[in-house]
């Protein structure tokens, strides 16, 4: 199983102008010869959230592949939508799902009453679920809490340029401030 980002987000959460992080990293409006790679680390910083709390931030579009239909959770959230599904069929070539064969609940995507999902050739990775996953286009839609702590992540990546641990060096009051929101699975 895999979770591959088809369409990520048409804007970072934040950018280097956002005055709440122009104060956490100690920068004053005029001091923008470093913004370029602010941006980066706003898009790093995003990531690794992302990454920690399988939850996305901003408005995107993930393929999620599968062995088969059963039980099938969405392994990221918020969920918006589900945008296609498709199985691999016997004779090799994928196969749309009818939308009305299907419906979302919550994070799970189940057959509609009175359907059956159809049989998909005995190969791993048969299922393809396109989702809009995301709290919606704009950094107003996401959680306060949670571009506090993009802003805690990327001032630390700024002060600690270069020497990231294998985690992305998120620090513990980071970690702390993202536990409520994990999607645990």
């Amino acid at each position: 199983m895999s979770l591959t980002t088809i369409t990520p987000p048409s804007q970072e959460p934040l950018t280097a102008a956002d005055p709440v992080l122009r104060q956490h990293l100690r920068k004053f409006e005029d001091e923008t010869h470093e913004d370029a790679l602010i941006g980066e680390l706003i898009a790093a910083a995003r990531a690794d959230v992302e990454t920690y709390t399988r939850l996305r931030l901003l408005t995107q579009t993930v393929t999620w592949t599968r062995d088969g239909f059963c039980s099938i959770e969405i392994p990221v959230a918020p969920v918006q939508e589900v945008v296609e599904v498709r199985y691999l069929s016997s004779d090799g070539s994928w196969v749309t799902v009818a939308s009305d064969v299907y419906r979302l609940t919550g994070r799970r995507v189940v057959a509609a009453p009175g359907k059956v999902w159809p049989v998909p050739a005995c190969e791993p990775g048969n299922v393809e679920i396109d989702v809009k996953v995301g709290y919606g286009d704009a950094a107003s839609d996401v959680r306060p809490e949670i571009l506090h702590a993009v802003r805690r992540h990327v001032a630390h990546l700024l002060l600690h340029r270069g020497d990231q641990a294998a985690d992305g060096g998120m620090t513990e009051a980071v970690r702390r401030t993202l536990r409520p929101f994990i999607l645990w699975m």
